[in-house]
């Protein structure tokens, strides 16, 4: 029996991000608090080009805590099949680390829109 590695990709943890916050999305800001991703937009491009999940994106206005305004980008998975294929892809990388399956993620992934209501 092998052993499972404990320790999540940056790639699942960003799936599982995305998939818990649904429609309201992650930006720099939650998923440095959430798990330490300190790198967001690289990680979001790669989950992109290499896993081919299509991440939908804003930019929006944020006020730091000096009063001042800086930008950032919103990013969710925008509809239901998105949000299964992007729960297929963590399903697999835990399988590739012995880690069991993301069961509580399922109806996670089962709250987005479908995607006939996709604007």
């Amino acid at each position: 029996m092998s052993k499972s590695r404990s320790i999540p990709t940056k790639h699942e943890l960003a799936l599982i991000d995305l998939l818990e916050h649904g429609t309201e999305g992650i930006s720099k800001l939650t998923t440095l608090a959430s798990y330490g991703e300190t790198s967001l937009p690289t990680t979001i491009s790669e989950l992109g080009l290499q896993r081919g999940i299509r991440i939908d994106r804003k930019r929006c206005k944020h006020r730091h805590r000096h009063g001042g305004e800086t930008f950032f980008t919103h990013y969710w998975l925008g509809s239901k099949s998105t949000a299964y294929q992007a729960l297929d892809v963590l399903k697999h990388l835990r399988a590739a680390r012995n880690a069991p399956p993301p069961i509580h993620l399922e109806k996670a992934a089962n709250q987005f829109p479908d995607d006939e209501l996709r604007g």
